[in-house]
C-alpha cells in the first residue's frame, strides 16, 4: 500500500526492491491469515463430529479388548480345573473344589485391591456418580486417567471371576472418563473449555457405555438420556 501511494503522488520516484519485497510479504501474510481463518472456521464446525467419531471408535475397541481378556481368563480357569480334575487319587475332589473357589476368590481380591491401591474413585457402579457430575456436582479424582485404568482392570477381574456383576455402570464410568481425557487434547480445547459442550460429551461417553453393553446403539442413547440427563437440548 505504501509503494502504491508513493507511485501515485511522486511521479519521479522509483520503487525500491525493498519496498517491493515488503508489499509481497504483506500480501502473503494476508493470504496466510485468510487460509488460517478458513481452516479454523472449518475445524470449529467439524470439531464435535471428529471428537464423537474418535470417541465411538476408541470406546468400541476398548469394549472388544475387555471382552477378549475376560473370555481368555475364563478359559484359563476351565483349563486349570480340567487338569486338576484328571487326578486319580483321593485328593481329586478337594483339589477341584479348591481350584474352582480359589480362582474366584483370588480374582475378587485383586479387583478389590485395584480400587484401594490404584484409584479409590473406581469403587461402585458408576451410574450414580455420572448422574451427579452431569447435574453439576464436582467430584474430584473421579474422571482421571488413573481412575479409568483402575476401573478397567477391576472390571476385568470381577467379570472373569464369575460373580453376578454387571458391566453397564462400570463401562459408563470408564467411557465417561475416557471422554474427559480425550477432550483435554490440544485439538479439542474448545470442548474442554466450554462446560455445556463438555457435559454433552460426557453424556455421549455414557451412551457409548450403554450401547457397548447391550449392543444397541439407539437404545444406549435413549437410556443414557433417561439416566444421566435432566435437560437435554434437542438440536435441529
Amino acid at each position: 500500500m505504501r509503494t502504491v501511494l508513493r507511485s501515485m503522488f511522486c511521479k519521479n520516484s522509483q520503487v525500491s526492491p525493498r519496498d517491493e519485497n515488503e508489499s509481497k510479504e504483506e500480501e502473503m501474510d494476508k493470504e496466510d491469515q485468510s487460509i488460517v481463518r478458513f481452516f479454523r472456521y472449518l475445524w470449529i464446525r467439524m470439531e464435535d463430529w471428529v471428537y464423537l467419531t474418535i470417541l465411538g471408535l476408541s470406546c468400541a475397541s476398548i469394549a472388544v479388548v475387555l471382552e477378549f481378556i475376560i473370555s481368555r481368563l475364563n478359559q484359563i480357569h476351565l483349563i486349570i480345573y480340567n487338569d486338576v480334575n484328571q487326578m486319580d487319587n483321593e485328593w481329586r475332589i478337594p483339589a477341584t473344589y479348591g481350584v474352582w473357589v480359589g480362582y474366584v476368590v483370588i480374582l475378587v481380591l485383586l479387583s478389590a485391591a485395584c480400587t484401594k491401591y490404584i484409584a479409590v474413585g473406581a469403587t461402585g457402579s458408576g451410574f450414580p456418580e455420572m448422574k451427579c457430575i452431569l447435574r453439576g456436582t464436582i467430584l474430584k479424582e473421579y474422571l482421571t486417567f488413573r481412575t479409568m485404568i483402575g476401573k478397567f482392570i477391576g472390571l476385568i477381574l470381577s467379570m472373569s471371576s464369575g460373580i453376578p456383576n454387571g458391566r453397564e455402570g462400570p463401562l459408563c464410568h470408564i467411557f465417561g472418563a475416557f471422554a474427559m481425557q480425550l477432550s483435554r487434547f490440544a485439538a479439542f480445547t474448545g470442548i474442554y473449555s466450554n462446560e455445556s459442550r463438555c457435559s454433552e460429551m460426557l453424556a455421549a461417553g455414557a451412551a457409548v457405555g450403554v450401547a457397548s453393553t447391550f449392543s444397541a446403539p439407539v437404545g444406549g442413547v435413549l437410556l443414557s438420556i433417561e439416566l444421566t440427563s435432566v435437560l437435554f437440548a434437542i438440536k435441529e
